[in-house]
């Protein structure tokens, strides 16, 4: 990216996240997220809640489940290395797809039910079993605009089957504006900021909200995105 470039989006995100998101955008560059030894991180932290009798099931279920055979094949589409993927599959992970003509267009990540941990290395401490985090969300750019993000969601929803209450968990980058915007068309709700710092191993962790505990430590040496257990 050239200097022009690189000064234009600082105007843009001091213009549209103010100081602080700017200085986050330059520390998560200085410091980049996954960095067992020196990362920074911040988010918004997503909550939706979804009483699976009132989805609706007239529009068709356009994303897929991919195979583990076939998630390792989108090592490329999004510069995604094969160790993050493998370690998502391990730890029980499915990667929902949507093509297009057989188009690759877009994937997201979602955990298995219950087993929810923030990737910047938040626990989630929660007693009821239907719970869920849906992360890593990627739309090709010019397929980005078209409520792509939705088809993904609405479709894995559609498979839970069509009784109880679910409740689903993400983290946005808060310089990401069109993800947040997505987001919250789809019914996510702002719950609070997570932080993060890892020093050496040492992960400090505060959550800036009304659902959970403001500060956890935990020691993890090693990189959170290809770990194949979730801590």
């Amino acid at each position: 990216m050239s200097v022009v470039r690189k000064l234009q989006r600082a105007r843009q995100l001091l213009q549209t996240a103010g100081l602080g998101g700017l200085l986050h955008a330059v520390l998560k560059r200085v410091f980049p997220s996954g960095n067992p030894w020196l990362s920074w991180d911040r988010r918004v932290l997503f909550e939706s809640t979804i009483d699976l009798a009132t989805v609706r099931t007239d529009h068709p279920a356009t994303a897929r489940p991919l195979s583990p055979e076939a998630t390792l094949q989108l090592v490329g589409f999004n510069d995604l290395r094969e160790a993050v993927l493998v370690a998502a599959l391990r730890r029980g992970e499915s990667c929902w797809c949507l093509t297009d003509d057989s188009v690759r267009v877009g994937y997201a990540w979602v955990s298995s039910p219950s087993i929810i941990r923030s990737d910047t290395g938040y626990r989630l401490d929660l007693d009821a079993q239907r719970h869920y985090f849906w992360r890593d969300v990627y739309i090709k750019p010019e397929f980005r605009g078209q409520g792509r993000i939705q088809q993904i969601f609405c479709s894995w929803v559609r498979s839970l089957g069509t009784e109880g209450i679910v409740n689903v968990y993400t983290e946005v980058d808060p310089s990401n504006l069109p993800s947040l915007q997505a987001h919250r068309r789809l019914g996510f709700a702002d719950i609070g900021s997570l932080f993060m710092l890892c020093v050496l191993g040492a992960r400090f962790c505060f959550y800036r909200g009304p659902r959970f505990p403001s500060f956890q430590f935990q020691f993890l040496p090693h990189n959170l995105y290809v770990n194949p257990q979730r801590y």
